[in-house]
């Protein structure tokens, strides 16, 4: 099962324009990211430097780069506290597949996709089959637009959670949640 962190929760907003009643969690990735403005006021997703702006993801196990590009001058910013990681660049995703290489991601800890504000995919269970739990697929920064400013709101406006990246593509899988804007999607701390 993948595992998916909540972002948020409080009160509902007033503002109900992502409310659609009856979503199943399949989102069409259709949101205008562009339109969405980051936690400090400004438009678009927030630059990443380092492995993350190379286009890698943190990994604890240099196996776990696959098909992938290790980019040992970003090693460094990969440090877990049991020890060094790596940085890897995971292949381009492939035009289909349900693997986590196919969709653009690589395995690595929750934690090391955080260091690079990498996204979930929906193809995790191999990663938890072969690194235990704690292990995501997980896409780079750049694999999708709208880190930091879009997340899967749920219908009823009270909580916001990981979206997902695969191939290319946002959606949101958790239950009765539309792709939104983070501003609309939850009154943060209201």
């Amino acid at each position: 099962m993948l595992l998916l962190l909540a972002l948020a929760c409080g009160h509902p907003k007033d503002d109900t324009s992502h409310d659609s009643g009856t979503d199943t969690g399949q989102d069409s990735g259709q949101l205008d990211t562009a339109t969405c403005v980051d936690m400090d006021g400004d438009l678009g997703t927030p630059e990443a430097p380092g492995c993350a702006g190379a286009g890698g993801v943190c990994i604890g196990d240099q196996a776990a780069c696959g098909a992938g590009t290790l980019q040992p001058d970003f090693d460094s910013e990969c440090t877990f506290d049991d020890g060094s990681g790596f940085c890897c660049v995971p292949p381009e995703p492939a035009a289909s597949g349900d693997s986590c290489a196919a969709s653009g991601g690589v395995c690595a800890p929750i934690a090391g996709c955080g260091m690079t504000q990498g996204w979930y995919t929906p193809n995790g269970g191999e990663c938890t089959d072969q690194y235990g739990v704690g292990a995501i697929c997980c896409a780079p920064h750049d694999a999708c637009e709208g880190w930091g400013v879009v997340s899967c709101c749920s219908n009823d406006g009270t909580a916001a959670y990981v979206a997902e990246c695969d191939h290319g593509t946002l959606g949101c899988s958790v239950g009765q949640t539309t792709l939104g804007c983070d501003d609309d999607c939850a009154a943060y701390g209201d």
